[in-house]
């Protein structure tokens, strides 16, 4: 992942629009202040003029309404350690319809409310959480005709360097198979009963063919291709998964509705459950193809 804010014409980070403020260089590095708090390798922090940007932002918005300006204090305020001021601007910038921020705001959530990408949760609630922001970041970039130029005006940059489509496309699918997953183990640890796994997986394929209909974007630059056919081995992989398992889903319910042991004890919820597995595996054997974009 990679810093998500503007930068300059020479490739040097920029946080804010050049003709709002004297911008700073941020590098791509994860150097963090001494009073910071550990943001995360999806946000770039410098040491030294996080402060000073600070001050700034704060006066800038309050003679311009610029949803950029939030998004970039948002940013600001998390790496001096000022969490709770930090997601506020970040739910702001997301309400005023900043892609970046609301794609960020799935990402906390799915990374157990950090900004670690290495981190994902297993709590339910939050990955609802997560899906929702994901959800409505697609429908902003959808909504948007001429995306990401007639988005914010940092987002033609942030896309180039980020590819916050691409991730927010591509990870959507695999939320909704997350949720799918923790039902299933707990149908066989716990023995939970559920009555939506069939519309989950139903949320998949709608938006693994979604995410494979998303075209390549320009702005990807010399990463164009690379970046469009990860995209497209994953999502080819969710709705793969999907349609394969819906059918065994079906026949897993009524079978588990029929067993007069618990269904890790039934011979063929076990059945079942082991050709949903090997799909799962399939699935991630193709999954694990596709180029590694960072």
């Amino acid at each position: 992942m990679k810093d998500f804010r503007g930068s300059k014409s020479d490739g040097s980070k920029r946080i804010i629009p050049k003709n709002f403020v004297q911008v700073f260089v941020l590098s791509f590095g994860l150097l963090f202040s001494s009073n910071a708090f550990a943001a995360g390798d999806l946000i770039t922090c410098t040491s030294d003029d996080n402060l000073i940007e600070y001050n700034d932002l704060h006066k800038l918005i309050k003679k311009s309404s610029n949803i950029a300006l939030v998004y970039n204090l948002a940013i600001t305020s998390l790496c001096l350690g000022k969490k709770n001021e930090g997601m506020a601007h970040l739910q702001k910038a997301s309400d005023s319809g900043h892609i970046a921020a609301t794609y960020l705001l799935g990402a906390y959530y799915e990374g157990n409310r950090t900004f670690n990408s290495s981190e994902s949760t297993k709590n339910i609630e939050e990955l609802n959480n997560a899906i929702h922001y994901y959800t409505k970041a697609a429908q902003m970039i959808e909504s948007t005709s001429n995306y990401p130029k007639s988005a914010t005006e940092d987002m033609e940059h942030i896309e180039s360097v980020v590819y916050t489509s691409y991730f927010v496309f591509s990870r959507l699918p695999y939320l909704y198979f997350r949720g799918y997953a923790i039902a299933i183990k707990n149908v066989l640890d716990n023995g939970v009963s559920y009555s939506d796994t069939v519309d989950v997986l139903n949320n998949i394929r709608t938006t693994a063919i979604m995410c494979v209909e998303r075209p390549s974007l320009s702005v990807w630059k010399e990463k164009r291709d690379i970046v469009y056919q990860a995209q497209q081995i994953k999502c080819e992989a969710l709705l793969r998964f999907a349609e394969a398992v819906y059918p065994l889903e079906q026949q897993r319910i009524r079978v588990a509705e029929r067993c007069t042991v618990p269904p890790s004890e039934c011979s063929e919820h076990r059945n079942l459950k082991d050709q949903i597995f090997q799909s799962s595996k399939n699935m991630f054997n193709q999954i694990r193809s596709a180029p590694q974009i960072h």
